[in-house]
C-alpha cells in the first residue's frame, strides 16, 4: 500500500475540486510511481474510498487490472451518512450544520444549487446516493465476479477484528500469520473553528500565507483562541434522536434488504436501527 493511501486515480465521473486540500493522482505514471517502492511484494493495493460510489471506477479499474482483487467494507447506512456529515462539515465540504437539514437539500444539490464553494467533492453531498449500496457492489460484482469481491461489514469486523482481518489475508492469498497492532484509528471528532477552516479551504492563497508567516506554535495558540469564538456546533451525535435514525431506516430499508440479497446476508436487523450479530 502507498503512504497515499487515496489517489482516487480511477472513477472519471468523480469532480474534485480544491486540489490543494484534497490531492488526487491523475497522471498514469504517477500513480504507478505510487508503488515504487515495491520489491516483490504478491500483492499491491490502494484504498481510495469514493471508488464505491463512482459509476464508472469498477469498469476502469477491470481495464487497467483484470485480475484484480476488489475488497469493500460496509457499514450501516444511517451510521456511515452521520459520520460522512460531520466529516463533510469538519473538513469544509459541507456547510449546513444540521444532519436532516443537509438531507433535505438534495434536491437544490443535484439541481446544481447550494453548493457552497469550500465543496472539495459536491457529489459527496448527494447523501442518499452516497448510501445505496447495492448497486455500488453490484457493478463490482459485474465487473470482477462473486468471488474476486470481499464485503466486510463493518458490524463483524468491530465484534471479531482478528478473524475477518485473517480472512481478508486468505481471500487476497497473502500470508495469514502476521498480526498487526489494532488500534483504533480516524475516531470521530467534533468539528471546530468551522468558519476559519472554510477560509482556508477556498482560498489556498490565505493558508499559504499563514503557513509562511505565522510560526507552528503560534498557530496552535491560535487554533486555541478560535476553538473558543467558534467551538463548532457540539457533539452531533447527542442531538440524533432515535425517532429521526429508525425514520431513516425504513427510508432505506429497501435497499438495505437489496444489499442483503446480494451479499447473501440477513441484514434485516439494520432496518430496525440494530448491528448484525
Amino acid at each position: 500500500m502507498p503512504q497515499f493511501k487515496e489517489p482516487h486515480f480511477f472513477g472519471s465521473d468523480m469532480v474534485y475540486q480544491h486540489p490543494h486540500s484534497f490531492p488526487v493522482v491523475k497522471d498514469v505514471q504517477a500513480y504507478l510511481e505510487l508503488f515504487a517502492p515495491a520489491r516483490g511484494e504478491i500483492r499491491l493495493g490502494e484504498g481510495s474510498t469514493w471508488y464505491l460510489f463512482s459509476q464508472r471506477a469498477a469498469e476502469e479499474i477491470k481495464a487497467f487490472s483484470p485480475k484484480a482483487n476488489i475488497i469493500v467494507m460496509l457499514r450501516h447506512p444511517v451510521d456511515m451518512l452521520l459520520s460522512l456529515h460531520n466529516h463533510f462539515v469538519a473538513d469544509g465540504n459541507e456547510p449546513i450544520v444540521d444532519f436532516e437539514e443537509a438531507l433535505a437539500a438534495e434536491p437544490d444539490r443535484a439541481a446544481g444549487k447550494r453548493i457552497p464553494r469550500s465543496a472539495h467533492l459536491p457529489q459527496g453531498l448527494l447523501y442518499s446516493k452516497a448510501s445505496a449500496f447495492a448497486p455500488q457492489v453490484r457493478r463490482y460484482i459485474d465487473q470482477f465476479g462473486k468471488d474476486a469481491v470481499r464485503v466486510i461489514l463493518f458490524d463483524d469486523f468491530v465484534r471479531r477484528t482478528s478473524e475477518v482481518y485473517r480472512e481478508t489475508l486468505e481471500f487476497l492469498g497473502v500470508d495469514c500469520d502476521f498480526v498487526p497492532q489494532f488500534e483504533v484509528a480516524n475516531a470521530a471528532q467534533t468539528p471546530r473553528n468551522l468558519p476559519f477552516r472554510r477560509v482556508l479551504k477556498t482560498y489556498p492563497a490565505v493558508r499559504t500565507l499563514v503557513g509562511k508567516t505565522i510560526p507552528f506554535g503560534l498557530r496552535s495558540r491560535i487554533g486555541r483562541s478560535l476553538s473558543v469564538l467558534f467551538p463548532g456546533p457540539g457533539n452531533h451525535k447527542a442531538k440524533r434522536d432515535s425517532a429521526m435514525r429508525l425514520r431513516l431506516c425504513k427510508q432505506f430499508e429497501q435497499g438495505i434488504l437489496e444489499l442483503g440479497e446480494l451479499i447473501d446476508r440477513d441484514l434485516s436487523p439494520w432496518v430496525k436501527g440494530k448491528s448484525i450479530c
